[in-house]
């Protein structure tokens, strides 16, 4: 390896532990974490619950105020969670509801979010043997 090479290695590596460094204020802590999950758990419970009085189709003209930049700062979760049950789960199709009739896309199950909730955080992939046997065998018998 050359002198020139050498010194791009390291120039990278401290881009990259720059990089690194700042991500890591992205990280959430195990308190704010069980705090979130906590409020998700009230803010499902609530939908599940309010399920049967929902509309199965719920056109809202009011959509466009939710296109906005996204902040450069953090928000709430909470303000998170009002957003997305009084505007975004407000219009459009509820294929969720006990009243939509037509082609369900799939969802609405509770168990199967929390599988999929399960799936997303720990972050195993089960497409490849190698990558995670026990995922690959689970993914291979339910397709089985």
């Amino acid at each position: 390896m050359t002198k020139n090479n050498e010194k791009e290695i390291s120039v990278l590596e401290q881009q990259v532990q720059q990089v690194e460094g700042a991500s890591r204020a992205l990280d959430t802590t195990k308190e704010e974490f069980k705090g979130f999950v906590e409020k998700m758990g009230v803010f499902t419970s609530k939908f599940l619950g309010e399920l049967p009085h929902q509309l199965a189709n719920n056109p809202n003209p009011d959509v466009v105020k939710l296109i906005e930049p996204i902040p450069d700062k953090p928000i709430s979760f909470d303000s998170i969670l009002a957003q997305l049950g009084n505007e975004v789960l407000m219009s459009g199709l509820n294929a969720a509801s006990g009243r939509y009739m037509a082609y369900v896309p799939g969802g609405g199950v509770p168990s199967a979010a929390l599988g999929d909730y399960l799936a997303a955080l720990t972050n195993r992939y089960s497409g490849n043997y190698g990558a995670c046997p026990a995922a690959a065998e689970i993914e291979n018998t339910c397709v089985r």
